[in-house]
């Protein structure tokens, strides 16, 4: 499904992707049709899209927020800033929802 907010950016959003044991919805990010970044989240178990936010607290984000970090952690290490962008985790206040996210850094044009 591509999410399109109407101010240059359009997401597309793959649901319940499984690698190995794990569960991922993934969410690429375009600004003005380039791609810009990789935001996605990772569980051990099938993530319920019928889920609301009647279920939601600010304590339980901040426990997600966690798990992003260590799975970063473990598959990374610390370094996370490479020649093509960075990866981080974290919760963002705005949306209320924690991820990891990869973003890209686009190449001067001369």
């Amino acid at each position: 499904m591509v999410r399109d907010l109407k101010n240059g950016y359009k997401w597309l959003d793959l649901k319940n992707v499984r690698i190995d044991s794990e569960y991922f919805i993934f969410s690429f990010g375009f600004y003005n049709e380039e791609f810009k970044m990789l935001d996605f989240v990772v569980a051990n178990k099938k993530f319920d899209l019928k889920e609301t936010w009647d279920n939601w607290t600010e304590e339980n984000e901040r426990t997600q927020a966690q798990n992003c970090k260590k799975w970063v952690s473990d598959k990374l290490g610390h370094d996370r800033h490479f020649s093509w962008g960075q990866v981080s985790a974290g919760l963002d206040s705005k949306s209320g929802s924690s991820s990891i996210f990869i973003k890209y850094e686009t190449a001067k044009r001369e």
